[in-house]
């Protein structure tokens, strides 16, 4: 991926976090830090170097969110859960082909092929694909952990994240060094849908898990500032803000994992010509 490839990404997850925690910051009742710095007089002859200076810090504040956005979405294991399973069911629907792929190859792909296979059946079992969506992104993550929490357990998750990566990484590797075409843009656009879906969901989740910080300000104001309930605006705001996000996070999460899908598809696919190109 281009470096202005990644801005662009960046800057619209950064952008798109920004604009919607203003919006919830002013249904919430939670403005009030900006107006003291309106009230700040600043002489004309700084006025230029202010306004500069607060447009550079507003771009800068855009692109970091957006990559900590990306970054925090590297390490949500609901996302990596749902990437081994999906990654799994493409080896499965490929297996007549991949396996010889592989082998022929590199031998050192087609084990860690096998490795991942092996920790995935010790792990889930014969569990289906299709589960439903609270199972996915709960279950799994929480109630099960209780479960498998013996050491030969936690060796088989190490194993069969380290072999996922190996495999993905692999594939693309293989695509973009094989495949004779400087640009691939099918396969970068796909990158890019996942990747900036995935940023969102995660800005989503964020704005939900604010919900109980917003509750511990309003007992605040109650205990220090005598201020029992904000007006009634805001409290039917907040109730109905509740509700919404939450399922606005479980909407993009659907979207993401369908996004990650669609890429693994797109990547199987240019895997499959490259090799009879190659063969050729």
């Amino acid at each position: 991926m281009r470096i202005s490839n990644r801005f662009i990404d960046n800057g619209v997850t950064g952008g798109f976090f920004l604009a919607g925690q203003f919006i919830l910051l002013a249904l919430w009742g939670l403005t009030g830090w900006i107006k003291p710095l309106t009230d700040l007089t600043v002489s004309s002859f700084l006025q230029p170097t202010v306004n500069t200076l607060l447009a550079a810090l507003g771009i800068i504040s855009i692109f970091f969110f957006g990559l900590l956005l990306d970054l925090l979405a590297t390490g949500f294991s609901p996302f990596i859960q749902e990437e081994i399973i999906s990654m799994k069911s493409h080896l499965d629907h490929n297996q007549d082909w991949l396996e010889e792929t592989l082998e022929k190859e590199d031998p050192y792909f087609k084990e860690g092929s096998d490795k991942f296979k092996a920790a995935y059946v010790a792990l889930f079992g014969a569990k289906k694909y299709n589960r439903n969506l609270y199972i996915r992104l709960f279950h799994h993550q929480w109630m099960e952990r209780r479960h498998r929490s013996s050491l030969s357990d936690k060796a088989q998750e190490e194993k069969l994240t380290v072999n996922y990566y190996r495999l993905r990484y692999f594939f693309n590797s293989y695509v973009l060094l094989n495949s004779g075409l400087p640009q691939l843009d099918t396969l970068t656009d796909q990158v890019h849908l996942w990747r900036a879906s995935r940023a969102i969901c995660i800005a989503t989740v964020v704005w939900a898990f604010e919900l109980p910080i917003v509750l511990l300000i309003w007992l605040a104001e109650a205990v220090f500032a005598r201020q029992w309930l904000p007006d009634l605006a805001t409290v039917v705001h907040f109730i109905i803000s509740w509700p919404v996000l939450f399922v606005l996070a479980f909407l993009t999460f659907s979207m993401t994992n369908t996004a990650f899908a669609r890429m693994c598809s797109t990547l199987f696919s240019l895997t499959r010509v490259t090799y009879v190109k190659k063969e050729e």
